[in-house]
């Protein structure tokens, strides 16, 4: 779902922006990502642009494991999920009037199932207009709810495959065409 059809690279990079860009790191209220932020500071890391999650890319490690422990902080923020922007609408428009039976299969952030299980069903009801399932599991359980034949847009290569060796039909999103 995010990475598809949710806009979770725009609105991660933005709000990890923002935090970066907080003069006075004290005033940040989690202990955590204020060491995250002292942390990038150290390392020279004051901005991040999307290419920084992007899953298909190499990063360097450390500057990886810094960024992401801002990503799951910030993602960890009751609403975001539901903040983020509709991308793709044009295609979920064409799967909608497939009239083919369909459900968002997604994870969590971190594979920890919280909060952003109903924040990914309402999104998919409230911003798309959506009454379908939304399956929210760990990005490693996924692959059991394949059936033969079924197809999965993920934004994950590992899901990909995964899912293409239970038999589905797996399509990396964006970088394959569908």
């Amino acid at each position: 779902m995010d990475g598809c059809f949710a806009d979770f690279a725009g609105a991660i990079t933005e709000r990890v922006n923002e935090v970066l860009q907080v003069q006075d790191v004290s005033e940040i209220l989690s202990k955590s990502l204020r060491r995250a932020v002292r942390k990038a500071h150290r390392m020279g890391i004051y901005s991040v642009a999307r290419e920084d999650f992007d899953l298909s890319l190499i990063h360097e490690p450390e500057r990886k494991r810094v960024i992401d422990r801002m990503l799951y902080k910030i993602a960890s923020e009751p609403g975001f999920f539901y903040s983020l922007d509709v991308m793709n609408r044009d295609l979920i428009d064409e799967i909608v009037a497939s009239g083919r039976p369909f459900s968002f299969l997604t994870a969590p952030i971190g594979g920890a199932i919280d909060y952003s299980v109903e924040d990914k069903r309402a999104w998919v009801r409230d911003r798309l207009g959506l009454d379908v399932e939304v399956i929210v599991v760990p990005r490693e359980q996924k692959v059991d709810y394949c059936q033969l034949g079924d197809i999965l847009l993920d934004d994950h290569a590992g899901t990909i495959a995964e899912w293409r060796e239970a038999g589905g039909v797996g399509i990396w999103f964006p970088h394959e065409r569908i």
